[in-house]
């Protein structure tokens, strides 16, 4: 269940909810079970998750690693508007194909 636990947020790469992490975790081979899994997952990661803290992570209760510092969160967030940014970019500007089929047309219209 750790290893679980630590692949995922490592995948993630930012602090998860304690329910995040037990959607996300089967993803890397770990169930957590019981009658209350969140209780259960909460209760490993505190008492045995030997590199785990929990933290508060955009106002809510989250897990990341206890040597590794919290993500900046503006990085991230720019880091997605940049790819965002740049996909409406390549969407928005002419490729140089289309810019060379417009030119012939207005090669042929203008004879």
């Amino acid at each position: 269940m750790l290893e679980g636990a630590r692949m995922a947020l490592g995948a993630k790469g930012y602090p998860l909810s304690v329910h995040e992490l037990i959607e996300i975790m089967p993803q890397f081979g770990a169930r957590v079970g019981g009658e209350k899994p969140a209780v259960n997952l909460s209760s490993v990661l505190s008492k045995r998750g030997c590199g785990f803290q929990s933290v508060k992570w955009h106002g809510r209760h989250a897990w990341w690693f206890v040597d590794k510092p919290l993500p900046d969160a503006i990085a991230l967030f720019e880091e997605s508007e940049s790819q965002t940014s740049q996909d409406k970019l390549s969407d928005s500007n002419p490729k140089q194909e289309d810019r060379e089929n417009a030119a012939t047309l207005n090669e042929r219209t203008d004879r």
